[in-house]
């Protein structure tokens, strides 16, 4: 973990508060967003890691991605707000959230003697399953697919918040760094145990891959232990060259339909896998939902709170600290609560015990970099062309003292894809129905209610099971409405709706819920400095050209 004397005060206009993650390249930091009339909000700012800072083409390709993802708004995505540069390098700002990853949350579970049910596992990945067609689905600013691939779709990336619902980060990131590090360095950091077979080999991409990964998580939610043990480079090699075990072979008890719907995605050549995360998403929702495996979102809220609760205890403590020393005149308490130990994913305080979960569950441990040599030939990862249709943590990854060329398959070599630590929150989203004001939302899709600051419980029982079902995963109708103005959009009203885009822009593109893909719509959109403008849309319209009139808002 970075030293607590590193930490710095402020990044762009953020105060920063203190360190919570370190990852390959970057540290994350909770961090303060000022604005006027006292408004502020807790962010996590990611900075780049002072060895990185003179990369000219990772500076080049973080802003490029996070441009690609500014305006991808979803409920199970964590949004990109901003990115900049300063004298420590360019940062990037996105959505805090209280919670803990997928992984960490397996791994707090294990230390404290039980591990993380399955029925929870594999909710928190339906959620993020669908997070992940959004961002496959996700258009340009013309309208155009994008075609985006994660490349590092791993429970460290299924972020859980403690209000259930799951979220998937890092998406231009991950794919960012991959490329500078092919270009610069001739090497690929990752996760070996989610690289699909086309991945290993160096193949060009699609989403294809990202559905392995997916199917490799759930294999090990419900089978309880790795695929592809930690530091068996022949494993490897095997499990990139054959499809792996039936999952009755190791769960014989486990009802066929969900060994179906898992083993659809895990087909060695990416044409005969399932087409997409959606698709995937419901049936392995449907099929763990008929077996009883499928928790609610409050469910997974009691379990995120219990584990998770004690170090977002400690945490806000650190924060209401800092901020108490940042107020007072003395430089001298700034420097103290600065360089209070800094967070450490890896100290969590000791957890209740979990009461004994069911048969099904999963032991998720966090997972370790590695470097594997490629070739320089190999190909770049820039975002690939869908193909015509055809489309959890678990254990200790790192791999030690590794011959490259013991690793060569197939004429190429292993790739990984990137690994980046994330932090976890969201603001919630609804819709309004008899109140005169309508409710605001950050996502284009209704979502829970989150907390920024929930109440941690000394001691929760645990959550009894509950079958009953819960909502479908969000992926939304496909149907977007298309704005371009003359002045950048900070929020869209669509009938009693509020979009708040969270990152202003001339053109953006918002996914319609049900309800108003196929009718007529009444739109309000505002400009940043307060200027509104009204359009009126048939159903055969979806896309419109906004004049700002009038002089601008005083504030």
């Amino acid at each position: 973990m970075e030293a607590a004397a590193e930490a710095p005060e402020r990044v762009g206009r953020y105060e920063i508060l203190l360190p919570i993650a370190k990852g390959g390249m970057a540290t994350v930091y909770l961090a303060r967003a000022e604005g006027a009339a006292g408004f502020d909000r807790y962010v996590a700012v990611k900075v780049t890691l002072p060895r990185l800072r003179s990369e000219p083409e990772l500076r080049a390709h973080l802003v490029d991605e996070a441009k690609l993802v500014a305006h991808l708004r979803h409920t199970n995505v964590v949004p990109v707000l901003d990115v900049g540069e300063d004298a420590l390098g360019v940062f990037l700002v996105m959505e805090y959230v209280d919670g803990d990853s997928l992984s960490g949350l397996s791994a707090t579970a294990k230390e404290n003697g039980a591990p993380l049910p399955a029925r929870v596992g594999l909710k928190a990945l339906v959620d993020a399953l669908a997070g992940l067609h959004a961002a496959h689905e996700h258009l340009d600013e013309d309208g155009h697919p994008l075609h985006l691939v994660h490349r590092d779709f791993s429970p460290q990336n299924i972020l859980v918040g403690v209000d259930g619902v799951a979220r998937l980060t890092d998406f231009g990131i991950a794919k960012a760094a991959s490329r500078v590090s092919v270009t610069a360095a001739g090497l690929i950091k990752g996760k070996m145990s989610y690289v699909a077979p086309e991945q290993a080999r160096g193949a060009t991409l699609d989403r294809r891959c990202d559905l392995w990964a997916a199917g490799v998580i759930a294999w090990e939610i419900v089978c309880g232990r790795k695929l592809v043990p930690p530091s068996d480079p022949r494993a490897l090699l095997e499990a990139v060259r054959t499809e792996p075990p039936r999952i009755r072979t190791i769960v014989p008890d486990l009802p066929a339909a969900l060994e179906d719907a898992i083993a659809s995605v895990l087909k060695l050549d990416p044409d005969h896998r399932t087409a997409n995360a959606m698709t995937f998403a419901r049936e392995l929702a449907a099929a763990a939902r008929g077996a009883g495996m499928l928790a609610d979102t409050d469910e997974v809220a009691e379990h995120v709170k219990r584990l998770a609760g004690p170090v977002l205890a400690e945490r806000k403590a650190r924060v209401a600290d800092a901020r108490r020393a940042r107020l007072a005149p003395t430089q001298d308490g700034v420097r103290t609560a600065i360089g209070l130990p800094p967070f450490s994913p890896d100290a969590r305080p000791a957890a209740p015990p979990t009461p004994a979960p069911g048969e099904l569950s999963i032991p998720i441990e966090e997972m370790s970099l590695s470097e594997i040599e490629v070739p320089p030939s190999s190909p770049s990862l820039e975002p690939t062309r869908e193909p015509p249709r055809s489309p959890p943590p678990v254990g200790d990854d790192e791999v030690r003292d590794l011959d490259p060329r013991r690793l060569a398959i197939f004429g190429g070599a292993v790739v990984l894809a990137i690994v980046m630590l994330a932090v976890v929150v969201r603001a919630g989203s609804s819709r309004a129905t008899e109140e005169a004001t309508p409710a605001r939302s950050t996502a284009a899709l209704v979502a829970p209610p989150a907390s920024t600051s929930p109440p941690v419980p000394a001691s929760a029982p645990a959550p009894a099971p509950n079958d009953a079902p819960d909502r479908e995963p969000d992926f939304g109708t496909g149907a977007y409405l298309e704005l371009t103005a003359d002045a950048p959009i900070v929020e869209v009203r669509i009938g009693d709706r509020v979009v708040d885009l969270g990152v202003a822009a001339p053109k953006v593109a918002i996914e319609l819920e049900p309800e108003e893909a196929s009718g007529d719509l009444r739109i309000v959109a505002k400009a940043t400095d307060g200027r509104t403008v009204r359009a009126s849309l048939s159903h055969d319209e979806r896309a419109t050209t906004l004049t700002f009139g009038g002089a601008r808002s005083r504030r």
